[in-house]
């Protein structure tokens, strides 16, 4: 059962088996077959894994096409232009997302509602955890969020914040009684 602090969803999600397939941590750069794949990729791959992870499913697993209608549906279709266009990929775009006025980008917790195989689990995430993944999935890799800047974000650096604690108490209570380390 969830006890409501960041450190315990972390621990009380990891357990679920992760059937993750490649095509679902994809980006929009991968889809749009752009030669400039920087370092935060992996930053955009993070995201989708916690997606995963808040909804149950993967979130974007059809083919490349579906899943650039995909990720627009979540991110906004002028945003993920703006990507094609930066990697000269326009003719990569779907025809079907040009003559519509653009998409809007969706607020990533309603957007978590209508896509979640576990509705009662989401009013448990913490708010900095939507933050996070929010950043983790900027389109435009120019605007996401650093894996510096993510491992430094709130919902992580109250993790990290919980885990040295309990290493300090350890520490302490293992070093508190000399009689007891001299029998060992």
């Amino acid at each position: 059962m969830f006890c409501g602090n960041q450190e315990d969803w972390a621990a009380e999600t990891l357990h679920f088996q992760i059937p993750i397939n490649a095509p679902s941590l994809i980006i929009a750069i991968v889809l749009f077959r752009s030669q400039h794949q920087g370092p935060k990729i992996d930053v955009w791959s993070a995201g989708v894994t916690l997606l995963y992870l808040m909804i149950g499913k993967s979130p974007f697993i059809g083919d490349p096409e579906q899943n650039i209608k995909d990720i627009a549906k979540l991110r906004g279709s002028e945003d993920l232009w703006e990507v094609a266009k930066l990697h000269n990929r326009e003719s990569s775009f779907p025809e079907e997302l040009y003559g519509k006025q653009s998409l809007a980008s969706v607020n990533l917790r309603e957007w978590c509602q209508m896509n979640t195989k576990r509705r009662d689990f989401l009013s448990e995430i913490p708010s900095s955890l939507y933050d996070l993944v929010d950043k983790c999935l900027t389109v435009n890799p120019r605007l996401r969020i650093t894996s510096e800047d993510a491992f430094k974000h709130e919902f992580l650096a109250s993790i990290h914040e919980n885990l040295r604690k309990q290493r300090a108490f350890k520490h302490k209570g293992t070093n508190s009684d000399p009689e007891a380390s001299n029998h060992l």
